[in-house]
C-alpha cells in the first residue's frame, strides 16, 4: 500500500520522521515530492529533499530508481555572484 496523503502530509510537517519510515516509504515519498517540485508546487525545501530524504534514501537503497530518473536542473548552480554594471 503507497502513503496515504495523511502521512504526506506529516513527512512535510516533520511529524513523521525518516527514520519513522519503511525503505519503500521513503522512497515513495522522493518520488511524490521530486514530482511536485518539477510541477511547480514543492511540498519541502530543496535542502530538506536533498541533505536529508535523498540523502537517507542513497544510504538505504542506493539503487533506487530515483537515482537514475531525476532531471537535470534546468539552471546550473554557481558559487559566483552575477554582478551587473
Amino acid at each position: 500500500m503507497g502513503l496515504t496523503d495523511e502521512q504526506k502530509l506529516k513527512i512535510i510537517n516533520k511529524d513523521l520522521l525518516v527514520e519513522d519510515l519503511s525503505d519503500s516509504q521513503l522512497g515513495e515519498f522522493c518520488e511524490y515530492a521530486n514530482s511536485q517540485y518539477r510541477a511547480g508546487y514543492p511540498v519541502i525545501s530543496d535542502d530538506d529533499y536533498d541533505f536529508i530524504y535523498l540523502k537517507a534514501l542513497r544510504k538505504r537503497v542506493p539503487g533506487h530508481k530515483i537515482f537514475k530518473s531525476i532531471e537535470p536542473e534546468i539552471i546550473p548552480f554557481s558559487e559566483e555572484k552575477n554582478t551587473y554594471s
